[in-house]
């Protein structure tokens, strides 16, 4: 069986709202019919709330969802925010790990490049400027210790 026609459901929220001593204008009517989806149950629900915050309806009146349809909306709307702040959390997140990544390859490298030195000047002997700066090592210690300039 088929969902009833915008035109019956219309029909069907005037006859509902003459046996409720409700005045429902034709407009209104093929309005809450197609906001329904041309089902009579969710129609006469929003026929129901029409009436309830305006008894003398009219066609220019906006087609007022029932309670539960504004909550879920709303809970929708809820949810959705959370996940764009989420998502723009995480987005921070990951640029926070990006730049701590980045920050400790450029340490590392470095650290690369210091052991890299100080293999060198134990292989060829110190520069003729950290003389001055370096005590020799004591034997168990395999790299000199240097004071601070």
């Amino acid at each position: 069986m088929s969902a009833p026609t915008v035109d019956e459901v219309a029909a069907t929220c005037i006859a509902v709202g003459a046996k409720e001593n409700v005045t429902v204008p034709q407009d209104m009517a093929v309005k809450i019919a197609r906001e329904s989806n041309r089902n009579v149950r969710r129609a006469l629900l929003m026929l129901e709330s029409a009436a309830v915050n305006s008894p003398q309806m009219t066609a220019s009146e906006a087609v007022v969802k029932t309670d539960w349809e504004q909550y879920i909306e709303s809970l929708a709307r809820e949810i959705t925010a959370e996940q764009v702040s989420s998502s723009e959390e995480g987005r921070r997140c990951e640029q926070a790990r990006r730049a701590e990544r980045a920050a400790l390859n450029t340490l590392f490298a470095r650290g690369s490049a210091e052991r890299d030195e100080t293999t060198a000047l134990q292989a060829h002997g110190t520069r003729d400027d950290d003389a001055a700066l370096c005590d020799p090592p004591p034997p168990h210690v395999k790299k000199r210790v240097c004071k601070q300039a």
